[in-house]
């Protein structure tokens, strides 16, 4: 708040005082893009493994998102006319998300365990510092003794090397 006052002590008292803050808009923000998203794929992978005729997965698909979009948090991207643009990107999305879990569906021999899968209490490091780590993680695959964590990602993004991994510039690829 000081560092506020003495940048601008209009905009502190605007702040601060008045307790003024910018007017929601009903765009779609990225945070809000990407939970639907996974929660499309939670309803969208147990459909796609249990059924050998995937001919009706358009629709289904389309119907799921739809079903989303009506929830409570949601239903203000809606009801805006603005967002029409924004929802048909949600559902080229969720084509391209369907042709890439088909392909990983029949390629690999693991099966999906956990999708969303909340976890705490988990600890790393040594003796003398210990760092908790609590999430949500995407999705787990089992088959027997293997396993694959899949951390789902929306946008592009490129890996060249390991060094973006060392630096930590790039740990969510």
């Amino acid at each position: 708040e000081i560092e506020s006052y003495y940048a601008c002590p209009f905009k502190h008292f605007v702040s601060y005082g008045l307790k003024l803050a910018e007017q929601e808009t009903s765009e779609i923000k990225a945070n809000e893009y990407g939970n639907i998203l996974h929660e499309y794929v939670k309803e969208i992978v147990p459909y796609i493994r249990r059924n050998q005729d995937l001919s009706n997965l358009p629709e289904f698909s389309i119907n799921t998102l739809d079903q989303i979009l009506t929830k409570k948090q949601y239903e203000h991207l809606v009801l805006s006319p603005t967002n029409k643009n924004d929802i048909k990107s949600l559902q080229k999305e969720i084509f391209r998300i369907n042709e890439a879990l088909i392909r990983l569906n029949n390629s690999s021999s693991l099966n999906p365990l956990w999708l969303e899968h909340g976890f705490k209490g988990f600890e790393v490091g040594n003796a003398d510092v210990k760092i908790g780590l609590k999430g949500v993680i995407d999705r787990v695959d089992f088959a027997d003794d293997s396993f694959t964590i899949i951390d789902y990602k929306t946008g592009g993004t490129e890996f060249k090397d390991f060094s973006d991994i060392a630096s930590g510039k790039k740990l969510q690829l």
